[in-house]
């Protein structure tokens, strides 16, 4: 919120004819709408998903217009008009994705990935034994958050346990999370709970 606040402040203060927002598909439209109304502007929300706009992946963002009202009357443009104009704008550069997402990368048999893994062994040191690194260190730190954001204690994608053993889902790259720290292990759960809690999507789907 803090980086919202400076943002509406900023258009409080200096008045720009337009302002655009981008976040979330869940953040708070109504009310982020009625911040920048008190101030000021007429807006306009489009919730959209990339697939609809030919990328090959599923990730639901919002979008936030608002015009200026006191620069649009006094150049006598109807704040209806612009709003719907940009309603428009905005759909007409919609178009389904046609090819699935394996048509922009590598193949499993590509001679090219299997470099890339060669290098990122030899970069990364990942034939050495997995490093022991104190949990306990950044254990607080992890569990405050957890419970910040209402995540709880799962962890649905590592299965990592304290004795330094995890799981991860067939098709992972077993050799890479098998290498890393809790640390790690803990920030892969997070960022799948939040994408979930979050943004409704499954980004194990993605690994």
């Amino acid at each position: 919120m803090s980086t919202f606040q400076g943002v509406l402040g900023y258009a409080k203060r200096h008045k720009p004819r337009i302002v655009l927002l981008e976040n979330v598909y869940k953040a708070p439209w109504k009310d982020l709408r009625t911040e920048f109304e008190n101030v000021g502007y007429t807006t306009f929300v489009s919730k959209v998903d990339t697939k609809d706009f030919y990328i090959p992946q599923t990730r639901m963002r919002g979008y936030m217009i608002g015009f200026n009202r006191e620069f649009a009357t006094a150049a006598g443009v109807g704040l209806a008009t612009i709003t719907t104009d940009w309603a428009n704008f905005f759909e007409a550069y919609s178009r389904r994705a046609s090819s699935p997402f394996t048509d922009f990368i590598y193949s499993e048999e590509d001679p090219w990935l299997d470099q890339i893994r060669r290098e990122l062994i030899i970069s990364q040191s990942l034939e050495k034994p997995r490093r022991k690194v104190d949990w306990l260190h950044c254990r607080h730190r992890y569990i405050s958050f957890r419970a910040a954001y209402g995540l709880g204690f799962r962890k649905p994608v590592t299965m990592w346990e304290n004795n330094g053993t995890c799981k991860f889902p067939d098709g992972s790259w077993l050799k890479w999370a098998k290498g890393q720290v809790e640390r790690i292990w803990d920030t892969i759960d997070i960022n799948h709970l939040r994408c979930v809690a979050q943004r409704d999507y499954d980004n194990r789907w993605k690994m």
